[in-house]
């Protein structure tokens, strides 16, 4: 707890509509000849994100007020007296008033070919195929930015004519009258020509997320199955090649003023193969237990948000910020031992457990770096941040699964459809990066991970109630040797709610309740008494109808 001499305070509100589309469209088909089995198919996709429109408008304290604070209840308080709750003493501040458009078409191709076979009292297969991939995606977002009006604009124009409480009862806050955003959204849409825009932010706004994607994958494989007795072998080898080229803009800004406008772009490719061989056994030690270990190689690419290079530059005098994308990020390239033990329960159910090692290489943080008192790109900086992704040397996670799960069949109807089900995951991980002596935890790793639920299946009907909870993760890698600057997503427990009722084989209507506790999202920095953020969200649900023809 404390306090500071001079607090700010803002308000705002929002509102955005957001539309998806999905389109799959696929074709294929197999043939047995004899010992041989033919197959093909070609499948295109296309998915739209389309937003209309995405407008937010926020008010700000007139002046810099004494402000005390506590951080150690769940709903931290921040106290700045009366004047934070009078419309009056908040002036306009900003608005944001833009659509953006994301949109991917997908084109793939694949064919496979499998060859069975008898050895004696054994069986086994050889496959082998081939698979194109090729994606284009495209971002497109256009948001001006208005930060100053011709005028006195008060909040208290446009405010709610009651007071805005979350969570009271249970100590949570009280914000007072809020904005209307109907009311904001009609005067600025009334006076649209009193208001002027912020160059700099909408140029950000504007270029800072459009980016266009091409990328190309190309694959094949070969694979052999053979059982003997109790035993089921698989092995093989699959090539994998991905030709990606990224395009994107490089958007500065000197002391709020755009250098260009429109910013240049700034274009990036990767191109690069993979090996990945992998060996699996599947052993019956009776009819009901079964042993499975394996030995693969896999990969993870970078997300698109990560690899277009795109980059937002903001500096005055000898001071800036960098925010970037990588292009030249290498995927995560791991290989993994597992192996676990599986007794399947009468009538219905399963008890198993399982102990996984994976050695990574490669594997991408996001770091963040300062430069004080250096040269870069040919100028000297007192101070610069630069935050952007980037490979670690390498990596490695070891852990435990244990589950449990048992559909109550045995029981008198109707308690025969009731299930439970319960696991858990413990994890050791560690990372050697960025020059650090010390390691750190495995970027976006959990060491513990529980779920757990309650269901019923029975007459076309479902419902489950489920709990699910994770440990805290690393999520960004500060520069601070003793890991002071590192950033943490804190633990996060929530409850969700899912039912179902199939009319007949085609039809199904079904309702979804997620974090019907509201649990909230919080990060800190080095430990839980730094916290950096605390995000609060309502339950939410989505209720629909699937028919299928």
């Amino acid at each position: 707890s404390g306090t500071f001499t001079e607090g700010e305070a803002q308000r705002a509100n929002s509102e955005r509509l957001e539309i998806q589309s999905i389109l799959t469209s696929s074709l294929g088909g197999t043939v047995d000849v004899g010992q041989w089995t033919f197959g093909a198919s070609v499948t295109y996709g296309e998915t739209e994100q389309d937003t209309p429109y995405d407008n937010y408008h926020e008010f700000e304290l007139d002046s810099e007020v004494p402000m005390t604070y506590d951080t150690s209840k769940k709903f931290f308080n921040v106290d700045a007296g009366d004047v934070v709750y009078d419309p009056a003493n908040f002036e306009f501040n900003e608005t944001d008033q833009g659509h953006q458009n994301i949109k991917e078409d997908l084109l793939v191709f694949q064919a496979d070919i499998t060859r069975h076979f008898d050895l004696g009292d054994n069986s086994g297969s050889i496959k082998f195929g081939a698979k194109s991939v090729s994606r284009e995606q495209k971002s497109d977002q256009d948001m001006i930015v208005y930060d100053g009006f011709d005028g006195d604009y008060l909040m208290s124009g446009v405010a709610l004519s009651g007071d805005v409480t979350f969570d009271g009862d249970a100590g949570g806050y009280h914000f007072g009258r809020g904005v209307d955003y109907r009311a904001a959204q009609d005067f600025f849409e009334a006076n649209q020509a009193l208001f002027e825009a912020d160059d700099g932010d909408t140029l950000i706004e504007s270029f800072g997320v459009d980016y266009r994607v091409k990328e190309e994958v190309t694959a094949g494989y070969v694979m052999g199955t053979l059982n003997v007795g109790r035993a089921t072998w698989i092995g093989g080898v699959r090539y994998e090649r991905t030709a990606n080229d990224y395009q994107a803009f490089d958007v500065t800004l000197d002391d709020g003023d755009p250098i260009s406008d429109p910013p240049p772009e700034r274009r990036g490719s990767s191109d690069f193969d993979h090996w990945l061989p992998g060996l699996q056994v599947n052993f019956n030690l009776r009819d009901d237990v079964i042993l499975r270990a394996a030995w693969t190689n896999t990969i993870g690419r970078p997300s698109y948000e990560q690899t277009v290079p795109f980059r937002i530059f903001e500096f005055e005098d000898a001071e800036g910020e960098v925010e970037a994308g990588n292009p030249s990020l290498k995927p995560l390239e791991s290989m993994n031992l597992d192996a676990s033990l599986e007794w399947y329960l009468q009538p219905s159910g399963i008890l198993s457990a399982g102990v996984f090692y994976k050695d990574i290489d490669n594997p991408i943080f996001n770091q963040l770096t300062v430069l004080e008192g250096e040269v870069f790109e040919g100028r000297f900086w007192d101070e610069l941040e630069i935050s952007q992704p980037q490979n670690a040397k390498s990596g490695e996670i070891t852990g435990i699964e244990l589950n449990y799960q048992q559909q109550f069949s045995m029981l008198p109807a109707p308690f025969d459809g009731f299930g439970a089900q319960i696991g858990y995951t413990w994890t050791d991980s560690e990372a050697d990066t960025f020059g650090r002596d010390a390691k750190v935890p495995f970027f976006l790793q959990s060491d513990d991970i529980v779920s757990a639920s309650l269901f019923w299946a029975k007459a076309g009907f479902e419902a489950r109630l489920g709990y699910a909870y994770r440990s805290d993760y690393l999520d960004t890698v500060g520069e601070a040797e003793d890991g002071s600057e590192d950033l943490y997503v804190d633990a996060h427990g929530q409850l969700d709610f899912k039912a179902s009722y199939m009319f007949g084989k085609g039809t199904t209507v079904y309702l979804q309740m997620q974090n019907i506790t509201g649990e909230p999202l919080r990060f800190y920095s080095g430990d839980r008494s730094r916290m950096a953020e605390n995000e609060f969200y309502s339950w939410n649900a989505t209720a629909g109808v699937t028919v299928k023809f």
